[in-house]
């Protein structure tokens, strides 16, 4: 198997990327010497079928190393990096800094920086722990540049990629429990705003949730700018479904938590799949009712967009509209809770006009038209 670009992030001085990696191919990884240093880890890859695999992370800070049109382009980049000494090594993370004189190679640091995920106080319940190499057998790369001089070319998508053609059944895969994490010490708990951590823009297009077979959906935090995002949303998850049981239907359940390499390094949040369609203005009563229920939860939802509502038939439940209906009848539930805001926070006035405001935008939100979701 060749090395895959998954993910790339590009800023004004440094590129970072995620990468898919063959292990025992080549160099130091091939070497029985260095066998020992991966016992663990292998026996966490082995049990769940993807020993052979790794994911990696490469931060570049020599962007002259990498020309400005191969940076986006997943074999490109892999064709340079490979020229690196360091690249067959066996390391979890590599930085690649400017070369220590002219015309050399760049500098390379294996494991200066630790792979990010989630910290054991940002978890929440008794959920199973899955590999995230189990829920995407066949992970999506970064396409290769397309040729401009071929008018035919079809380009892939990469926010748009197929579901893998022969997913595995859920009792083929395997999961891990930690004993049951606490939940939060006070209804108050919330983690540091999104928007005052995270050093990079958030770009809503890009691919950082995918829909798998069984009707359930991944989120990941591919990079570790996007922690903070996935905290909010697995918080905005746990208190619906712990804090009132009744508001559990106001958003898809949480079905566990996605781990890359072993269960200390969550980086995903599985969730069920919602069925059903947009709202529209005729639905603004019960969107209103819905949102009117999260409020009461002092929970603000951060991004009311008619993208983020589904109307479904909730027959599970028996309580309908967020809690309000009967059972079998149109309900309103919530996705992206990547905004969310779990309170009070501050003044109780301007929580309570922080409310207001997120209610009264609720009519404009739901006139977006089908083609700008």
């Amino acid at each position: 198997m060749e090395d895959t670009v998954l993910s790339i992030d590009i800023g004004l001085d440094d590129c970072f990327y995620r990468i898919l990696r063959s292990r025992g191919r080549r160099g130091h990884d091939d070497d029985d010497s260095d066998k020992d240093n991966h016992n663990d880890d292998d026996d966490n890859n082995n049990s769940s079928g993807s020993g052979s695999k790794r994911i990696v992370y490469v931060v570049l800070k020599d962007l002259a190393f990498v020309p400005e049109n191969a940076r986006t382009s997943g074999p490109d980049v892999i064709r340079i990096l490979s020229r690196l000494p360091e690249w067959p090594l066996a390391w979890k993370t590599l930085t690649v800094s400017r070369p220590p004189a002219p015309g050399a190679l760049p500098h390379c640091e294996p494991d200066e920086f630790p792979p990010h995920a989630l910290s054991r106080s940002q978890l929440f319940g008794d959920y199973p722990f899955f590999n995230v190499l189990d829920l995407l057998p066949a992970p999506v790369p970064v396409p290769a540049a397309p040729d401009l001089n071929n008018n035919n070319n079809n380009n892939n998508n990469n926010n748009n990629p197929s579901p893998p053609s022969s997913p595995p059944s859920p009792s083929s895969l395997s999961s891990s429990h930690f004993p049951p994490l606490s939940s939060p010490s006070s209804p108050s708990f919330f983690p540091p705003s999104p928007s005052s951590l995270a050093p990079r823009p958030k770009h809503k297009q890009a691919r950082r949730t995918f829909r798998l077979p069984h009707g359930r959906f991944l989120k990941l935090a591919r990079f570790a700018f996007e922690l903070p995002w996935l905290a909010q949303e697995i918080l905005a998850h746990h208190i619906l479904a712990h804090r009132d049981r009744g508001m559990a239907s106001l958003a898809p359940r949480i079905l566990g938590y996605a781990y890359e390499d072993s269960p200390d390094r969550v980086v995903g949040l599985l969730t069920e799949e919602l069925r059903g369609r947009r709202p529209t203005p005729a639905d603004l009563p019960a969107c209103e009712a819905a949102l009117r229920s999260l409020h009461d939860l002092d929970i603000l939802h951060g991004d009311v967009a008619r993208g983020n509502m589904f109307v479904t038939d909730d027959n599970d439940d028996d309580d309908g509209g967020g809690g309000r209906g009967g059972r079998g009848r149109a309900v309103v539930k919530f996705i992206d809770f990547e905004e969310a805001c779990v309170g009070p926070l501050g003044d109780q006035a301007d929580w309570e006009a922080r409310k207001a405001e997120e209610m009264g935008a609720l009519a404009e939100k739901l006139m977006t038209a089908d083609d700008e979701l």
